[in-house]
């Protein structure tokens, strides 16, 4: 029966079919038998022959597999050694060119990503077609190509019927503001140019309103823009004035105007608006030297200034409430106590959500697990970079030790505008708001990034008011309220200025006195709880 095996394997051998000879001869009855050890000498050169025939052809799992037959016959022969050194070396070269093309397909996704499209396409021309992860990138920067093509049509075509704001948005939904493309890079130009000019025009004919709509659209496009920062400057002190205006500190809303008027000669109108605030700043200086002194309140501490921005109506509800509360601290005495604010907690409205309140000027954000304590703590790699956002007067400040993207751009410190979005990872981004242009309380809605809270998904960065209402100008947006209601800061406690009755615990509280911690209050259609975090 041996005998026969051994003639059947040796069949096989001369037949060229080493893989059914090894089947045969891979025994150990072979392997004691002398002509079974000459066979599987034979047999073992053979299968190392063909090895190196599949290695000097490309088949590397074929010449390996041979490899592996010859020396679990034979053992460690040199001719099989010599054949397993030559695969791993060739295994080795073509590991490290993997990694090389594997570094430039990624190189080429990086700038194809980037809008960076010529870039990407000479990396690939130069790895060549391989059917695979390449030619599938050169596709997608040619189609790529095309959308930019065609979008560079569309804001021709916008440009040339003077709808100047349909040319911005086909060039922020091109994504134009990282392309890099010559007609659609002149194309911004232009646009730049034109919304400055229609910007300025706006203001000058008094339609701040306009101007500002203009810029919000085309803050995308402003690439750093030196005129379209100017432009930012000159609409953000017509807030500052207008904040002043509200507050009642007048002579420094004439001191603004006038400023403004320096740098926009043609708005005539300013003319009068400053005359106006000089007039009505000494109308009021009168008052305040006069017997009325004692009911007029200085300057910053305006409780019936409409610092919220609020509409007629409301600014009727807020001085009713201001007569319920009586006349001024001087003639009433102190406000009845209420409960310390903490500097962080939680305001949940039902049917709405849950809402974190940060009173300090400088928040710090960052992993819950990182050395370092964050105001707003998130369940994110603890490895992330640490940032810190600041309010300075009216503006806010990111800064960070590590770079971050703030509207994919790499920064560690930059002044926020509404609507920027941050990144601290590419899962980790939140976006900044200032939903109301007279209020300085900002708001930070998280994308990717989770709070420890799962519930809440915003957190409101507290200067002196927070919004609740159906507008979109609200702090917390609560559609079911007929009219806003303000919460503001006020000798550490939180106050509500509503023309609505205020219940806690099913019982009407005064109107001085700070809303509690964990009690259910009722203002109108509104039911929140604040929780200390």
């Amino acid at each position: 029966m041996l005998i026969l095996q051994i003639k059947q394997a040796q069949c096989a051998l001369a037949d060229g079919r080493l893989d059914e000879a090894f089947e045969i001869a891979n025994c150990a009855a072979v392997r004691q038998d002398r002509r079974g050890q000459e066979l599987i000498g034979q047999l073992a050169r053979a299968l190392a022959d063909r090895g190196e025939s599949h290695l000097a052809a490309g088949r590397l799992a074929g010449a390996l597999a041979d490899c592996n037959k010859a020396e679990k016959l034979a053992g460690n022969l040199s001719t099989v050694a010599q054949l397993r050194t030559a695969i791993c070396q060739v295994g080795n070269e073509k590991r490290h060119q993997d990694q090389q093309q594997g570094a430039k397909l990624a190189k080429a996704r990086e700038h194809i990503d980037n809008g960076q499209l010529s870039a990407g396409e000479q990396i690939l021309n130069e790895i060549g077609g391989d059917g695979g992860s390449a030619d599938m990138l050169l596709a997608e920067a040619a189609g790529r190509r095309a959308e930019l093509d065609a979008a560079v049509r569309r804001v021709q075509e916008a440009m040339d019927r003077g709808d100047l704001e349909e040319a911005i948005n086909t060039m922020v939904r091109a994504g134009a503001a990282r392309v890099e493309n010559k007609k659609l890079a002149d194309l911004a130009g232009q646009i730049r140019a034109l919304a400055v000019q229609r910007i300025r025009e706006a203001v000058n004919n008094g339609r701040i309103d306009r101007g500002e709509a203009i810029w919000r659209i085309m803050a995308p496009l402003a690439n750093e823009s030196p005129e379209l920062q100017e432009v930012d400057r000159i609409i953000g002190q017509f807030r500052k004035a207008h904040k002043y205006i509200e507050s009642g500190q007048l002579r420094s809303a004439a001191v603004v105007l006038r400023q403004l008027k320096t740098i926009l000669p043609d708005a005539d109108w300013l003319d009068k608006a400053v005359d106006d605030a000089e007039q009505a700043a000494g109308g009021l200086e009168t008052l305040r030297s006069g017997p009325l002194a004692w009911v007029i309140p200085v300057d910053g501490e305006s409780s019936g200034g409409n610092k919220t921005g609020l509409n007629e109506h409301e600014k009727l509800s807020t001085n009713k409430g201001s007569r319920d509360r009586g006349s001024s601290k001087q003639i009433a005495g102190e406000y009845p106590a209420g409960e310390a604010l903490p500097g962080r907690f939680v305001i949940q409205v039902d049917g709405v959500g849950s809402f974190l309140v940060v009173r300090k000027r400088q928040v710090t954000i960052g992993p819950i697990s990182s050395s370092g304590q964050a105001d707003i703590g998130l369940v994110a790699d603890p490895n992330l970079p640490m940032a810190s956002i600041e309010r300075s007067d009216e503006d806010y400040f990111i800064r960070s030790g590590k770079s971050l993207t703030v509207n994919n751009k790499p920064v560690t410190e930059k002044l926020l505008a509404d609507g920027d979005s941050i990144a601290l990872s590419a899962r980790c981004r939140l976006k900044f708001y200032l939903p109301n242009a007279a209020s300085a309380t900002a708001k930070l809605a998280f994308s990717g990034a989770k709070l420890p809270r799962l519930d809440i998904r915003q957190a409101i960065l507290l200067d002196r008011e927070i919004i609740v209402g159906p507008s979109s100008s609200a702090h917390i947006r609560a559609d079911r309220c007929s009219e806003s209601l303000v919460l503001f800061l006020q000798d550490g406690q939180l106050l509500c200025r509503t023309n609505e009755t205020i219940n806690v615990d099913g019982r009407v509280q005064d109107r001085r006195i700070g809303l509690p911690m964990g009690k259910s209050v009722k203002i109108g259609e509104i039911s929140m709880v604040l929780v200390e975090m």
